[in-house]
């Protein structure tokens, strides 16, 4: 798993150092993240840096795709917040 991966994976948000993933700041950049494995998934936690630049979650849009690639859910998140939670409404099943 790439480094980028596991700091988005952790579930760590207030360790003492200030582990991100990110783009590259460039024209509607985009990041993705599949699952070694199919997973259910019914919630998202979305957690923003706090350093700085926190804007740059502004409008993110959170897209669920199930291992075949067809589009399950869309959310796009508004205003950034510290945290973001996004509950998908149901169970998602398969999902990678």
């Amino acid at each position: 798993m790439p480094v980028s991966d596991f700091w988005a994976l952790s579930g760590w948000p207030d360790i003492p150092i200030t582990p991100i993933t990110h783009t590259k700041g460039e024209e509607d950049p985009w990041w993705t993240l599949t699952f070694d494995q199919v997973e259910n998934l019914e919630h998202v936690r979305i957690y923003n840096r706090g350093d700085c630049c926190g804007h740059r979650l502004n409008n993110a849009i959170s897209e669920l795709f199930n291992a075949e690639g067809d589009l399950l859910f869309c959310h796009n998140t508004g205003p950034a917040n510290k945290v973001e939670d996004v509950y998908l409404g149901r169970v998602y099943n398969q999902v990678k």
